[in-house]
């Protein structure tokens, strides 16, 4: 009974109403029936067809949870370490904080010990006494004249950021909560069955049980990551109060079924705690990242992940445009060294002299620029 069958035979299920039609031909030629109604009266002849139907559902299902939680937990670890062991983002929060710190001096602010996202965008759109020179600019060309260029280069080191971004912490939550209360329904499933068996060999064959079947309640998908719980989710009748034909069911097969089923639950037990490793590593890590940048411990870290995306964004824009001044500064120096046109020194003027003077511009234009 693979996957495919199983959401097949699902999806074939009789709703309760179609159950009870075919549930007055019992005692009638079952060859008069068509083919569809005789699949109607074989379901009818098989106790609890549906939770067993659900149970083995989960059973197939499991190892693709497990293996799905897994992985999207380990890429938000995985992300929130880049983050916080990045020395070239770390390096340019540095900068960032010291000339906010200083743009604050006239307003008598006491020195800021941390950027928090929120502070972040606000001081990397300040703008300097020019109102074209913002502070992201500034650090920018800053790491150029001290030539930590390294530092500028802090965007390749995120490899999981955009995977990890897409990663909702609640959703994972709510694929473990949904996990366990699969599991409290396997158990539950596990000993009626151990419970249908001892009945089964403690009385006559003919005194089986055609009792009605008691309700209980419907299974829901994890989290939509498998099409097989969506399909038994979709089934909005309910035919577990409808009685079976006939005592069709041999104590030898419900043996079985109650040992197969026993035997999946101590396995599905045994991945349990690892299943909770995984969510606690995961959520460890998201208080850690948001700790890192000064937010409140339940911030969740997709939104400090889009944060950082949207600050990278920002960067190599600025990035991209220190360098193409640089660029164009360099040519404009070139093409003003004509051959023979004077003296030598007042022709050449070195990249290094370019920078320093800037640098010495950007500081003079920056103490008198916008504070907050």
């Amino acid at each position: 009974l693979n996957a495919d069958r199983l959401e097949a035979l699902t999806e074939l299920m009789p709703t309760e109403a179609e159950m009870r039609k075919v549930e007055g031909w019992q005692d009638g030629d079952p060859a008069s029936l068509g083919k569809a109604e005789q699949f109607v009266r074989a379901v009818l002849r098989y106790p609890r067809l549906a939770a067993r139907l659900d149970v083995f559902a989960f059973k197939l299902s499991f190892p693709l949870l497990v293996q799905d939680i897994a992985a999207r937990s380990q890429t938000v670890c995985a992300a929130c370490n880049e983050v916080m062991r990045s020395e070239g983002l770390a390096l340019v929060l540095r900068h960032l904080l010291a000339i906010g710190n200083i743009m604050n001096e006239g307003a008598r602010k006491a020195p800021a010990s941390g950027i928090t996202l929120d502070s972040l965008f606000t001081l990397i759109h300040t703008k300097g006494s020019d109102r074209k020179t913002t502070v992201l600019d500034y650090v920018i060309n800053l790491c150029i004249d001290k030539e930590q260029s390294r530092s500028l280069q802090f965007p390749d080191d995120f490899h999981l950021l955009d995977q990890a971004a897409r990663v909702t912490v609640a959703e994972v939550k709510s694929d473990c909560a949904e996990l366990r209360r699969q599991l409290t329904r396997m158990q539950q499933e596990s000993d009626t069955a151990a419970m249908e068996f001892q009945e089964a060999t403690s009385r006559p064959q003919d005194q089986a049980s055609t009792e009605t079947e008691e309700e209980r309640p419907a299974p829901s998908a994890s989290g939509g990551q498998v099409a097989l719980l969506a399909a038994i989710q979709s089934r909005k009748t309910d035919h577990r109060s409808i009685k079976p034909t006939q005592p069709s069911v041999e104590p030898a097969l419900l043996a079985i079924y109650a040992r197969q089923i026993s035997q999946s639950l101590a396995s599905i037990r045994a991945e349990e705690d690892k299943v909770q490793g995984h969510l606690d590593a995961m959520v460890n890590a998201a208080t850690q990242l948001a700790q890192y940048f000064g937010e409140d411990p339940s911030t969740p870290p997709e939104k400090v992940f889009g944060a950082i995306q949207q600050f990278i964004r920002e960067f190599q824009g600025s990035r991209d445009k220190a360098i193409r001044q640089r660029e164009q500064r360099v040519r404009q120096l070139r093409a003003q060294e004509q051959p023979g046109s004077g003296d030598a020194r007042k022709r050449k003027v070195s990249a290094s002299e370019v920078m320093t003077a800037g640098a010495m511009a950007r500081r003079s234009l920056y103490r008198g620029g916008e504070g907050d």
